[in-house]
């Protein structure tokens, strides 16, 4: 390999000085560098603890339900709640089978109805409705199933209540701060608490049903709002436009921009000289964010799974397929993804989105687990004072809190993975270490295609998460390059993948093995025992083992069926019930089962073994047993 593969060429200058320092470093420790200096705003432990989550869901489910409606007058009967066969752990559960890593409840939605018994509401919560004989805490229990589930738990109490008589009052203020008071200390550890920018209209408003206007610059006192989840939640992210700890993206579509910074400078859309508030700010900034940006507020791209927010009988889930489209637009770009859940009216997610929430979770746990890149031999133009805490391996060694990075003055720089055979991939992912701030401004990936290298892509921010989809391309070796930065780089992670189906290959055995086994059952009621064989093996090693002996061979395995039902009387009518269906391999499965046999009164009945192998892309019996 030619040290040009591996970085960018320095100029005199450059190589003089680090020459001189490492001559240095040799004799004298004290020359050795340290970590590199953090560069801009930082993320906190609640933000970096957020960027982990990635991948979470917002749950819409109320009065406004069985309304049919996205947003609750604030007069939908109380008495229409009741979700019989509601059940946190089916949501819990397909939330997780879909790659989530928390849940974010919405506890009261615009239309004021609360999810959980609230001491200061007692006209328009659980208390007031039929379900569990108005006893019932529905946020307990998606509490209780996210620890089941080893999934984080957030919640959404919308500032604006249609149903509440003293809103745009100061009084409803007090009410809403002692509401969030109880959602903080009565449900365990708080991940997020999300907060949106509706602010006041028309509404019911304790029978008043008249608009009520706020001041959108002071009416929330914000400042109060989040020093409490400070004080009672200090882990949790806090969500809104201006965050401060995640933005909103600006859309409900779910991606952001190809170049997505996550430092952000909230301005108010009325007048920059006076302080951003949710729902008054210049939220469109938040598709891109701000390179200069004073805060490190990363953006949060939330969509509903469904049409809308809340559940609507003919809408229909997103495919697999265009969730992993917006995945790559949202954590592909350095975004938190939030998919809105939808319960129907029994208090489930439909069987429709569940499957396409496994399908989905398919694609990830398909595709992330195999990182190609761990096979290679890892070139880089630099590392930090050829010390090992700041070696290449760590960007394969699946440690968040580990990096590679360059000496200060080398900022444009090359790393090579070469293989020993060549690898097929179709996806990149890397990442930045943000403890360190945001760094690099530009950067490029080319593959070794023929006698040269090949750029597949380029771009500018990385951040908590870049991931690029290609075209299959096989290749012996890949590069990365950071092409500029203002500050040395530093990288967690780099890996090359090969993206997966949405289905479950295991069950798409199970599902063809089976398939097939019926076309034989159909084949052989049909009088067909050529077609009944249609799944053997066509080679002279298939073993049929039966009860008069070993027959090896296909054509002499169809001879001794011939032989043994010579027509359709003798046939008579089959079925086949399955006992067993095991994993052996990923091309071999062995079944177990049962098949009865009638013919005219009479009943026989055996079981058999079969082991299936995939050969040329079929799964063929290769050995029978039957008694």
């Amino acid at each position: 390999m030619k040290i040009a593969d591996s970085f960018i060429e320095l100029t005199a200058i450059q190589k003089i000085i680090i020459a001189t320092l490492l001559i240095a470093s040799a004799g004298n420790n004290s020359f050795a560098q340290d970590a590199p200096k953090p560069y801009g705003p930082i993320p906190s432990k609640a933000q970096i603890q957020w960027h982990q989550t990635e991948l979470f869901g917002l749950v819409h489910f109320s009065t406004t339900t069985y309304a049919n409606l996205e947003w609750g007058y604030g007069d939908e009967p109380a008495a229409h709640f009741n979700p019989t066969e509601f059940n946190a752990e089916q949501i819990a559960s397909a939330a997780k089978a879909g790659g989530l890593k928390g849940l974010i409840l919405v506890t009261k939605h615009h239309c004021g109805f609360n999810l959980w018994p609230s001491k200061y509401n007692d006209s328009y919560s659980v208390k007031n409705s039929p379900w569990k004989d108005g006893k019932g805490d529905m946020v307990k229990e998606y509490a209780e199933a996210c620890k089941k589930y080893g999934l984080k738990f957030g919640v959404y109490l919308s500032p604006w209540d249609r149903n509440n008589k003293d809103y745009a009052r100061p009084e409803y203020i007090t009410y809403y701060m002692n509401q969030l008071r109880e959602l903080l200390t009565n449900y365990g550890p708080i991940y997020e608490v999300w907060l949106d920018g509706a602010n006041g209209g028309d509404g019911y408003y304790g029978g008043a049903k008249e608009k009520r206007i706020i001041d959108k610059n002071s009416y929330y006192p914000f400042d109060k709002i989040f020093a409490l989840v400070r004080l009672l939640q200090p882990n949790a992210a806090i969500f809104s436009d201006i965050g401060p700890d995640a933005r909103w993206v600006g859309n409900e579509s779910g991606w952001a921009n190809d170049t997505c910074w996550a430092t952000f400078t909230p301005k108010n859309r009325d007048n920059e000289n006076l302080p951003a508030t949710p729902g008054n700010t210049k939220y469109e900034e938040g598709l891109g964010g701000h390179r200069d940006g004073k805060y490190w507020i990363p953006a949060e791209a939330d969509f509903p799974l469904r049409g809308g927010w809340f559940y609507h009988p003919k809408e229909q889930p997103k495919t697999p397929e265009t969730l992993w489209k917006v995945y790559l637009k949202s954590v592909g770009r350095g975004t938190g993804m939030d998919i809105g859940l939808a319960p129907d009216t029994r208090g489930l997610l439909c069987d429709d989105d569940v499957k396409a929430l496994q399908g989905f979770g398919n694609i990830l746990n398909g595709t992330f687990t195999n990182n190609l890149a761990v096979k290679a031999r890892i070139t880089a133009g630099n590392t930090r004072d050829n010390n090992s805490n700041f070696s290449t391996v760590h960007l394969i060694d699946n440690d968040t809190e580990t990096y590679w990075a360059t000496d200060d003055i080398v900022t444009n720089c090359g790393i090579v993975f070469e293989f020993p055979e060549p690898v097929t991939f179709d996806i990149v992912r890397f990442r930045e270490y943000l403890p360190l701030g945001q760094r690099i401004e530009g950067w490029e990936i080319a593959a070794w295609i023929g006698n040269s290298w090949k750029v597949i892509s380029e771009g500018a921010s990385v951040g908590s998460c870049r991931i690029i989809e290609t075209k299959p391309i096989t290749t012996s070796k890949v590069r990365l390059r950071i092409t500029k930065s203002p500050v040395c780089p530093a990288l967690s992670e780099f890996g090359l993948y090969l993206k997966s189906s949405s289905t479950d290959p295991d069950q798409t055995a199970k599902e063809e093995i089976l398939n097939s086994m019926k076309q034989s059952q159909d084949f052989w009621n049909a009088g067909d025992l050529e077609g009944f064989m249609h799944n053997y093996w066509r080679s002279d090693s298939l073993k049929f083992i039966g009860k008069t002996g070993i027959t090896y061979g296909w054509d002499a395995t169809l001879k001794r069926y011939r032989t043994s039902y010579p027509d359709k009387a003798k046939q008579g009518t089959l079925k086949f019930d399955f006992i067993h269906l095991d994993k052996i391999s990923d091309d071999a499965w062995s079944q177990v089962g049962k098949y009865t046999l009638v013919r005219g009164k009479e009943t026989l009945s055996g079981h058999f073994m079969l082991l299936w192998r995939k050969i040329n892309g079929h799964w063929l019996i290769v050995a029978d047993h039957s008694s």
